[in-house]
Formats: C-alpha cells, sequence, structure tokens
C-alpha cells in the first residue's frame, strides 16, 4: 500500500461523521484532480530533465543515447497530447519497445567502453525505467481512486 493510499486512508478515519454521498463524490473527484495535477507537475520536472540531457549527449554527439532520450521526450508528452485512443496507446507502446531496444543497444556500447568516459549512455536507460515506473504509480493511482467510487455507499441522516 502506498503512503499516498494511508494518507487518504487515515484523512478519511479521522473523520467523525460520516459523509453523505454528495460529499463522497467531492472528495473523490478531489482526489482525481489532485493526482493529475500531481501528474503533471512531475511530468513537468521530468521532461525539463529530459531536455537537459539532451543538450549533454548533443554536446557529447553521442547519436543512439540522444534518440532514447528524445523517444522518451516524446513517450512523456504522448499521453495528454494525443487523445486516448487504441491506436495511440498502441503507437505509444511501441515507441516505449523500441526505446528498450535502442537503450539495450546503448548498454552494449557503453559495456565495450571506458566506463567513466561514457557514463552519459546510462541515461536513456534511466530514463526509460523512470518513465515506466512513473506511469505504473499513476496508473496505480488512478485505478485507486475509480475503485474509491465504486465504494460509495448512502448515508442518510435521521
Amino acid at each position: 500500500m502506498s503512503h499516498r493510499t494511508r494518507k487518504v486512508d487515515k484523512s478519511i478515519i479521522d473523520q467523525s461523521a460520516y459523509l453523505d454521498i454528495d460529499d463522497q463524490n467531492n472528495f473523490i473527484t478531489s482526489l482525481s484532480n489532485e493526482n493529475l495535477a500531481t501528474y503533471k507537475k512531475y511530468l513537468s520536472y521530468l521532461q525539463t530533465i529530459f531536455i537537459l540531457q539532451l543538450t549533454v549527449l548533443i554536446v557529447y554527439q553521442a547519436r543512439i543515447p540522444l534518440c532514447c532520450v528524445l523517444m522518451s521526450l516524446i513517450s512523456a508528452n504522448f499521453k495528454y497530447t494525443i487523445l486516448d485512443t487504441k491506436w495511440a496507446n498502441w503507437l505509444l507502446q511501441n515507441i516505449d519497445y523500441l526505446n528498450a531496444v535502442l537503450c539495450l543497444q546503448t548498454l552494449w556500447q557503453f559495456r565495450s567502453t571506458d566506463w567513466w568516459r561514457s557514463l552519459y549512455m546510462l541515461l536513456p536507460s534511466i530514463n526509460l525505467v523512470t518513465l515506466v515506473m512513473f506511469r505504473w504509480w499513476n496508473r496505480k493511482m488512478e485505478n485507486d481512486v475509480n475503485e474509491l467510487e465504486k465504494l460509495v455507499y448512502k448515508y442518510k441522516s435521521v
């Protein structure tokens, strides 16, 4: 159970009165909005880091790591810039698969070079793992909020 879920559970338990259905819906809506705002905020931080990495890779003239970071940047921007359709999800998944293949190639090249001179070659793999974990965290929070919507109960005060 994540820290944020425990925090939500604690805040619900700390309330002394029962929530009626409108309060429950408002609470769930606020959780959903907070989750989306948090996701967008940290996504902008991640995109800024990707852009900074692009400048480093351009200086080092590293083509494959540069392509990987560009693909991570495109993949990070993809969710909220294109409609959520089956085709878009398929395209996003294939971008991530291609990025993973390029990251493996970059790691293979990293193995055969002086590791301390080419640490920048690790950046694409770190980016991909970070982006996948970030998406997983957001998807899990969305699912938890959707589960809360199913648990809404009717409460009538006497």
